[in-house]
């Protein structure tokens, strides 16, 4: 469990640190490129879910996020799983999930601002990385050793 506890809290330092850095210093649109022709930072206000559908939806996003927190934060309490890894990937998937909830709680939008520029691929941020690595840990996990981690 306190794998989980510090992944969460990590997350959401780095994360509310990295968008507060975000709006303080960058305009909206503005971009500032990290590793030219591979990585920029670009200050999106993303009022929608990913790749921006369903803009306008903040309830429903609202209302899915607090019902996957309190998911797997009963996971992380009852089932107090002996893998570290698994601990980690819930860890990602709640410090993920609130992150992006405080962002529309505060702001009625979700920060984002990391831009791949190799691919064409929508921006995202510290939190959508978070709840993306938690997945896949989950899914590797699941398949390797056959467990129900859901």
């Amino acid at each position: 469990m306190l794998v989980a506890l510090v992944t969460i809290v990590g997350l959401i330092i780095a994360d509310q640190g990295l968008k507060f850095w975000v709006v303080s210093n960058l305009a909206v649109g503005s971009q500032i490129k990290l590793i030219p022709g591979y990585f920029s930072l670009t200050y999106v206000q993303n009022r929608g879910a990913s790749w921006g559908i369903l803009p306008g939806a903040q309830g429903l996003f609202i209302a899915i996020t607090v019902l996957a927190v309190t998911f797997f934060s009963y996971k992380i309490y009852k089932k107090q799983a002996s893998s570290s890894w698994v601990n980690f990937a819930y860890g990602c998937l709640v410090g993920g999930a609130l992150g992006n909830l405080i962002d529309r709680l505060v702001n009625g939008y979700v920060v984002d601002m990391l831009q791949t520029d190799f691919i064409s691929f929508p921006i995202f941020n510290l939190a959508d990385s978070a709840l993306t690595i938690g997945v896949i840990i989950l899914l590797l996990l699941a398949k390797e050793q056959d467990l129900s981690l859901f």
